[in-house]
């Protein structure tokens, strides 16, 4: 019985580094920020006026099976527009109200773009048009 135990014990110790280095060294992260991608970003009121307050709904697709959770920020050039903390990040496609958070159109030309935090980092999530407020009178850019 000693020298059985003695075999797998030599045995362990002579796979175990093989089986360390062949695991990734990080674990690939649940949801991919190439995988995501807005399908649309809907601003109430729709069309605006400038000095009007504005809230967002965003609809994004995670083309993955993937399910991880994220942040997920509205910006108007460098401003924080609106912003969703620790959001459940789904597969398929899933529709994200925001809080109304004290955002007023100042001026015609607001074109957005949307930042996901996923494990930290931040990254630009792809549309397939400019999301873009569309002010009275106006029309949004195609």
């Amino acid at each position: 019985m000693k020298k059985r135990g003695m075999v797998i014990l030599i045995a362990f110790l002579i796979l175990l580094p093989g089986f360390a280095q062949s695991q990734p060294a990080r674990p690939e992260p649940q949801t991919r920020p190439e995988a995501l991608k807005i399908l649309e970003l809907e601003m109430s009121p729709d069309p605006v006026r400038e000095g009007q307050w504005i809230t967002f709904s965003l609809t994004l697709s995670n083309r993955t099976s993937h399910v991880g959770r994220a942040n997920i920020v509205i910006k108007d050039r460098d401003e924080w527009v609106a912003r969703l903390d620790n959001v459940w990040v789904e597969p398929g496609i899933t529709e994200y109200p925001f809080p109304y958070n004290g955002y007023i159109l100042q001026r015609f030309d607001h074109c957005f773009t949307v930042v996901m935090e996923v494990e930290g980092k931040p990254y630009n999530v792809e549309t397939s048009r400019e999301l873009c407020a569309k002010p009275l009178g106006w029309t949004m850019r195609p």
